[in-house]
C-alpha cells in the first residue's frame, strides 16, 4: 500500500482529495494546522480514516518528525 502526505487535509479541496485516495486504497496521512477538534463535523468523520497529524510545516523539526509515517 503506498503512502500519500496531504497537506492542508483539513480544508475542504484537502478533505475532498482525502476522501478520493481512500477510495483508491491509499494510506493517507493528512497534515493540518488546525486542531482536530476544530473540524467541522463531516471532514472530522472523514478524517477517521486518515494518520492525522497537526503540525506546522513551516516548523524544520515537526517536518522531521513526520518521517516516522512514511
Amino acid at each position: 500500500m503506498k503512502s500519500v502526505i496531504v497537506t492542508g487535509a483539513s480544508g475542504f479541496i484537502g478533505s475532498v482529495l482525502c476522501k478520493e485516495l481512500i477510495k483508491r486504497k491509499y494510506k493517507v496521512i493528512g497534515i493540518s494546522r488546525s486542531q482536530i477538534n476544530k473540524i467541522n463535523k463531516p471532514r472530522r468523520n472523514l478524517l477517521n480514516n486518515v494518520d492525522y497529524v497537526q503540525t506546522d510545516l513551516s516548523n524544520y523539526e515537526e517536518v522531521e518528525k513526520l518521517k516516522q509515517y512514511i
